[in-house]
C-alpha cells in the first residue's frame, strides 16, 4: 500500500528523463561520492531518496534563491566525504526534510520505502529541526533541550547528520539576517563544534570553529587571515626547508628502509580561530606568534612503536621543546584520538609543532568515530559502532529516562545526563556530589586512590549507593560511591589483578615495593640470626638448593616470603638438616616446627543493620595479625543483614578468633563459616 502511494507521488525513477538537468548533475555528483566513499551502497535506495527529497523541495527556495534540495544533496555529500558514514546515513541526510504537513510524506511512507532505521533517523532529526526553531526564550531552552534529547538518542547517526548540517549551514550563512547569523555561529561554537571534537571530527571542528568566529568578529577573522596570506609564501618555504633534512633523514634510515615503512610528511598553518585564541591566551598579536605552522608524520604502518622511532629521527635533527611531548597512543583521548604530539626548534629555532601517527590513527584522527568502522571495512555493516554495547547503554538508558518519566525537572534531566557519558568513560560522584572520570571498568579501588593516595591504601571497602559492594564491583555510571577504611593500611598484593587506573597501580607499585623491601630485610635478618649464626659452615650451593626445594625463584624471594611470615625459619632448618643428611656442608642446632600454611575460608555474618556496623566487623577482623581481607560483600533487606566475608589466615586458632571477636559486636547475631 505503501510503495504504491511513493511510486504515485514519484512516477519517474528514471533519473536520465529528469527536466532539471541541475539536479541530475547533482546527483551524479553525490552518486560518484558513494561510490568512491562507501563499498555495497543500495544505489537503488539512494535514489529513491534523492527524487523524494526534489518533489518534497520542490516549490522550495533558500534565501540566496537556490533550490532548496541542493541543501539536502550538499548535507548527504558531507556526509559521505568528510564523516565518511554508511548508505544509511547518506539517504536519511537526502529526506531528512522532507516530512512537512504540506506534503504527503509522513513516518509510515518512509518505513514502507527504506526501513525502521531509516525512517526513525529521518523522524528523529524532523523533530530536532521542529524544536530548534522553538527555542527563542532563554527560560525554556533547558525544558526544548529535553524534547530535543528524546529523539536525538535513538541513533547516533542522528548526531553525525545534524553535525553535516551545520557544517553546510555555515558554509552559505551570508544571505542570513546578522541576527540569525549570530545566533546559529555562537551555537556552533558552544553546541556543535565540542560535539564534533567529542567524536573526534577535528576538521569539521575546525571548519565549523573558524566559520562562525568569521560570523561573530569579522575584524579579528580579517586582520589574521591577511596576515597569513601576507606570509604564505613565507611559510610555504619554510615548511619545505623544515621538511628537506628529515626526509632525507628518514628516507635513508636503514631500518625504516629495511622494514619497508613509507613515511608522508605535511605541513600546515592552524585554522583562524585556534590562532585567535592563541593570540588572547598568550597576548601577543599574530606577528609574535612563530608556532603558526604544525607539521605531521604519517606512517604507512601499523606499528605504533614506530612513532617513537621516527620521532627519535626528528629530535635527533631538531632539539626538542621541554615539556611538549603527549604521548596519546599509550593514553588515548577519550573519543579515540592517538598521536605523538611535540614541538621542535626548527629552522632559525623557531617552534614547530609535530605529531606523528600511523594510517590508522590519522583515519581516526580526521574523521573520529567513523573510520573505527570505515578503515578497515569501507563499509558500515549492520553490526558497526553504533552496536557498541557501551553506546547502546548510553543511548537507551538516557531515552528510558525522558521517555517514562515526565514529572521531573529539566534540571534533573541535566543531572541524570552528567551522570551518562559516550563510549568508554563512566562519571561517578562522591557522597558529597562531586563528579569525577573514570574508563569504564574501574573498580571502587580505582575510586579510592584517585580521591587521594591514602584513601586507597587504608581501604577495606565500599558503599555504592548505598549499599556494600565487592572489592571488584565495576563502576557504572551514576553510581555513587563511599569509602570504607581502616585505621591501619591495607594494601593487598591481590589488588593487582582488581585495579584498571594508571594512578591506583602506581601508588600500589609504590607501596609493594616498600613492603617488599621491607620484607626483605626482616627476612633477612631472621636469615642471619636464625641459620647463619648456627652454622658451622653454610655455601651458597646449599642457599641455591634450599630455594629450589621451596619452590621459588631467588634467594631474595625467600627472605621476602621469610618477612612476609608466608614462610617459617624451622621449615628451612629441616631442609638444611635434610641437606646435611646427604652430605651437604651445614650445622643447624635450632628445633624443628611445623610450617604453616596460609588459607582462604570465607564467613557468613548476620545481624541487625545499623549505621557503622560494617566498618566495626573489618576492622575487628584486619586488627588480628596475620589476617588480611580478601572480600566482603553485604545485603540488607528491612534493616538485617547478611554478609559474606572473605579471608585470608593462617590456621584455624586466627579462624576462632576472628569469630569470637565479631560475635562481641553489638547487633552480631550469627557467624559461621561458609
Amino acid at each position: 500500500m505503501f510503495k504504491s502511494a511513493i511510486r504515485d507521488i514519484i512516477p519517474d525513477t528514471d533519473l536520465d528523463n529528469l527536466e532539471n538537468s541541475k539536479a541530475k548533475e547533482e546527483f551524479d555528483l553525490l552518486l560518484a561520492d558513494c561510490q568512491k566513499f562507501i563499498k555495497n551502497g543500495n544505489e537503488e535506495l539512494l535514489r529513491k531518496a534523492f527524487l523524494i527529497a526534489l518533489d518534497a523541495n520542490k516549490d522550495r527556495l533558500r534565501l540566496s534563491g537556490t533550490p532548496y534540495f541542493s541543501h539536502a544533496v550538499a548535507v548527504a555529500r558531507i556526509v559521505a566525504t568528510e564523516i565518511k558514514l554508511d548508505d544509511v546515513s547518506v539517504i536519511a541526510a537526502l529526506i531528512c526534510d522532507v516530512i512537512k504537513t504540506e506534503n504527503e510524506y509522513d513516518y509510515k511512507l518512509i518505513k514502507a520505502e527504506f526501513g525502521t532505521t531509516i525512517a526513525d533517523i529521518v523522524t528523529g532529526i524532523e523533530k530536532i529541526n521542529h524544536i530548534e526553531e522553538e527555542l527563542i526564550q532563554p527560560e525554556v531552552e533547558l525544558e526544548n533541550y529535553r524534547k530535543l534529547l528524546m529523539s536525538m538518542f535513538k541513533d547516533v547517526r542522528i548526531i553525525f547528520i545534524k553535525l553535516a548540517e551545520r557544517l553546510e549551514n555555515l558554509r552559505t550563512i551570508a544571505p542570513l539576517a546578522k541576527e540569525k547569523q549570530l545566533k546559529d555561529a555562537k551555537e556552533s561554537l558552544e553546541v556543535f563544534a565540542p560535539f564534533a571534537n567529542r567524536f573526534g571530527f577535528r576538521n569539521i571542528k575546525w571548519e565549523l570553529e573558524d566559520l562562525a568566529f568569521k560570523v561573530i568578529n569579522r575584524k579579528e577573522f580579517d586582520k589574521i587571515k591577511s596576515k597569513l596570506l601576507g606570509k604564505r609564501k613565507d611559510r610555504e618555504k619554510y615548511v619545505e626547508d623544515f621538511k628537506a633534512p628529515l626526509l632525507n633523514k628518514i628516507s635513508n634510515d636503514k631500518f625504516l628502509v629495511k622494514n619497508n615503512v613509507k613515511v608522508k610528511i605535511y605541513g600546515r598553518a592552524k585554522h583562524i580561530y585556534s590562532i585567535f585564541n592563541k593570540t588572547i591566551a598568550r597576548n601577543k598579536p599574530v606577528d609574535e606568534l612563530f608556532d603558526l605552522i604544525a607539521i605531521r608524520i604519517i606512517l604507512e604502518c601499523d606499528d605504533p612503536n614506530l612513532c617513537f622511532y621516527v620521532y627519535s629521527l626528528a629530535a635527533s635533527i631538531y632539539p626538542p621543546v621541554p615539556e611538549t611531548f603527549k604521548d596519546y597512543i599509550n593514553a588515548p583521548k577519550q573519543n579515540g584520538y592517538q598521536s605523538i604530539h611535540c614541538a621542535v626548534l626548527g629552522p632559525q629555532r623557531r617552534p614547530v609543532e609535530i605529531q606523528l601517527r600511523t594510517r590508522a590513527m590519522h583515519e581516526v584522527a580526521e574523521r573520529g568515530v567513523a573510520a573505527h568502522f570505515n578503515y578497515k571495512k569501507g563499509f558500515i555493516p549492520a553490526q558497526s559502532v553504533f552496536d557498541n554495547p557501551n553506546a547502546i547503554e548510553w543511548m537507551d538508558s538516557v531515552r528510558e529516562m525522558i521517555e517514562s518519566n515526565d514529572t521531573e525537572s529539566p534540571e534533573e534531566l541535566f543531572n541524570f545526563l552528567k551522570k551518562n557519558t559516550f563510549l568508554q568513560e563512566i562519571h561517578v560522584f562522591t557522597p558529597k556530589n562531586e563528579l569525577h572520570t573514570f574508563p569504564v571498568n574501574s573498580t571502587p579501588l580505582d575510586f579510592a586512590f584517585q580521591i587521594h593516595s591514602e584513601l586507597g591504601s587504608h581501604y577495606i571497602g565500599a558503599k555504592v549507593n548505598g549499599k556494600i559492594v565487592p572489592i571488584d564491583y565495576k563502576l557504572q555510571s551514576g553510581d555513587q560511591v563511599e569509602i570504607l577504611t581502616s585505621t591501619k593500611k591495607s594494601i593487598s598484593e591481590d589488588w593487582q589483578s582488581i585495579i584498571t587506573t594508571n594512578k591506583a597501580r602506581s601508588v600500589l607499585n609504590k607501596y609493594l615495593k616498600e613492603i617488599q623491601t621491607k620484607n626483605y630485610r626482616k627476612g633477612r635478618k631472621l636469615w642471619k640470626s636464625e641459620i647463619v649464626n648456627s652454622q658451622v659452615a653454610i655455601r651458597q650451593s646449599v642457599i641455591d638448593k634450599v630455594v629450589k626445594e621451596l619452590d621459588l625463584v631467588s634467594e631474595r624471594e625467600m627472605y621476602i616470603e621469610l618477612g612476609k611470615g608466608n614462610l617459617e625459619i624451622s621449615y628451612i632448618a629441616e631442609l638444611l638438616r635434610e641437606l646435611a643428611r646427604k652430605g651437604a656442608k651445614v650445622n643447624l642446632h635450632k628445633p624443628l616446627k611445623k610450617q604453616t600454611r596460609t588459607s582462604i575460608k570465607s564467613l557468613i555474618i548476620r545481624g541487625k543493620d545499623r549505621p557503622g556496623i560494617v566498618k566495626e566487623i573489618t576492622e575487628s577482623i584486619i586488627s588480628i595479625e596475620n589476617v588480611s581481607l580478601n572480600g566482603i560483600s553485604f545485603d540488607t533487606i528491612e534493616n538485617v543483614f547478611e554478609g559474606k566475608v572473605t579471608l585470608k589466615l593462617n590456621n584455624d586458632i586466627e579462624l576462632s578468633s576472628i569469630i569470637e571477636k565479631v560475635m562481641s559486636i553489638t547487633d552480631i547475631e550469627s557467624v559461621e563459616l561458609y
